[in-house]
């Protein structure tokens, strides 16, 4: 290792130190590379070789903190400035230390190793979004992931962007519904049996939008509004035809709800329950008519 390599250096040039003293070649490379006055000095030397023991410090444990570099870092290159060399106190022994002693909110990039984090967090350059780019992940955000990362949009949203949170679920996730402008469907209860997609959504629907917010207006009235769902699909749209079989007590059998021709027998009123069969209407609504499956009156 490095004490190994620097010890046998010492001991050879200790060595031939104490050779060319024993064998008068020191001094005469004294006298040829020294004055007249000197010369004369030498003329009786008693000259000895002893070396007692020394510590080297190795630049491998020897980190510094480099503040002119962006981002900061730490180095062990020797080229530290001199008053770390006198104070001593700057030198951390490897390299996690000097960057936790000196650049802890941005550790990673002083160390240069990134753990693996998974999930979405806030970016807080853009506007209402959460990302999931680990490359875009700040060393602060690392260092505390409890507090930063989830594992879903909704939860990011939820947790940092609750004043606007539809914006920054379709931000973040690259949705963008033609129906809606962008905008997920919600139950009005304040209104007469209706969705809305207006973004007025109560606090604690934005809250909870899972249960409460839909993409098509379909799914929020079917759930919303099971008994009433014509009339909620038909406050922002055309009439809808669902097909289904209904009452016509004006034909006195179950006709279905649609336009045109026979099955057909007009929409349906809101009040009017729907039947998926024929069959199951007329076990319901039209018993006493034998006919009724065959779409006769019970008198045909």
């Amino acid at each position: 290792d490095d004490y190994v390599t620097a010890n046998q250096y010492y001991d050879v040039i200790t060595n031939d130190v104490c050779q060319s003293v024993d064998d008068g070649t020191f001094l005469e490379s004294l006298r040829v590379a020294t004055s007249a006055e000197v010369n004369a000095l030498l003329d009786n030397p008693k000259i000895t070789c002893s070396f007692g023991v020394i510590i080297l410090p190795l630049r491998a444990d020897r980190w510094y903190p480099d503040w002119l570099s962006r981002p900061n870092r730490c180095i062990n290159d020797g080229n530290e400035p001199h008053y770390m060399i006198v104070g001593d106190e700057y030198y951390a022994s490897s390299l996690e230390s000097c960057c936790e002693r000196y650049f802890n909110w941005n550790f990673f990039q002083c160390t240069g190793e990134y753990p693996s984090i998974e999930g979405y967090f806030p970016d807080w350059s853009r506007d209402f979004k959460c990302i999931d780019d680990p490359e875009l992940l700040p060393d602060y955000m690392r260092i505390s992931p409890q507090h930063y990362i989830y594992d879903g949009i909704e939860d990011c949203c939820n947790a940092y962007f609750a004043w606007d949170l539809q914006k920054c679920i379709f931000g973040s996730s690259g949705i963008q519904n033609s129906t809606t402008n962008g905008l997920y469907y919600y139950p009005d209860w304040m209104g007469d049996d209706t969705c809305k997609n207006d973004n007025n959504q109560p606090a604690y629907m934005n809250a909870n939008p899972s249960l409460w917010m839909f993409p098509t207006l379909d799914e929020c009235c079917r759930v919303n509004y099971p008994s009433n769902f014509r009339i909620c699909m038909s406050t922002t749209q055309s009439p809808v035809e669902t097909y289904k079989y209904y009452m016509s007590f004006t034909d006195e059998f179950c006709v279905q709800d649609c336009l045109g021709n026979a099955p057909c027998g007009g929409l349906a009123q809101t009040w009017e329950p729907l039947y998926s069969t024929r069959s199951e209407c007329c076990n319901q609504e039209n018993w006493w008519n034998p006919n009724c499956v065959q779409g006769r009156k019970s008198d045909d």
